[in-house]
C-alpha cells in the first residue's frame, strides 16, 4: 500500500490482507501515511522464504536464458520508472520480463514472470501471459482448473473453507 497526493495505490496483497484482517488495513494505511513507524522485528522465516523464492526465480530465469530467450529483469526498478520500463520491454517484444511492474488506476502489482506469446495485440504480433498461464498449458490444466487452484490457494492462505 502506498499513499501519494491524497490517494492510496493498492496491490493484490493489500486486498488479501484486508479480507483476512481489517485491522491490518488500518495499520497499513497509518504506515503509508507516515503516522506510525514500520515494525522493527523481522520474521526470519519470512526472510528465508524470500531468499528461497529469489534463488528459485534466478535458477528458472537462468534456464530460460539457456534456452536462448531474451529476458528483461526489473526487480530493482521502483514506482513509475518500473512501469515505464515494463511497458518498454513489452513494446520491444522481450521474450521474458521478470518482476514486471503493472499499474491500472489505483491498483499496482508485480508479475513474477511475463512470457511472450504469439498472439497479436496493440503491441504488435505478440502479447504476454503471466507464467501461471504458461504452466497451465504445459501441464494441460483447463482455465477452470487453474481458477480453482488459485482460488483454493487464496482461501487456504486465508483459512477459509471451500
Amino acid at each position: 500500500m502506498k499513499f501519494k497526493t491524497a490517494t492510496f495505490t493498492l496491490s493484490v496483497t493489500d486486498l488479501a490482507n484486508h479480507l483476512s484482517c481489517k485491522h491490518l488495513t488500518q495499520l497499513n494505511q497509518s504506515l503509508a501515511k507516515g503516522k506510525i513507524a514500520p515494525p522493527s522485528w523481522r520474521d526470519p522465516d519470512r526472510d528465508r522464504l524470500r531468499e528461497l523464492g529469489m534463488a528459485h526465480e534466478k535458477a528458472f530465469v537462468g534456464h530460460l536464458r539457456n534456452k536462448g530467450l531474451q529476458t528483461s529483469k526489473l526487480r530493482d526498478e521502483e514506482g513509475e520508472n518500473a512501469v515505464e520500463r515494463t511497458m518498454a520491454a513489452m513494446r520491444q517484444g522481450k521474450d521474458v520480463i521478470v518482476q514486471a511492474a503493472l499499474q491500472a488506476e489505483q491498483w499496482h502489482g508485480r508479475a513474477d514472470i511475463l512470457y511472450r506469446i504469439d498472439e497479436p495485440c496493440e503491441l504488435g504480433n505478440w502479447s504476454y501471459e503471466v507464467i501461471d498461464k504458461v504452466l497451465t498449458k504445459h501441464y494441460g490444466f483447463t482455465e477452470e482448473e487453474l481458477d480453482f487452484i488459485i482460488n483454493y490457494d487464496i482461501k487456504y492462505r486465508m483459512g477459509k473453507e471451500l
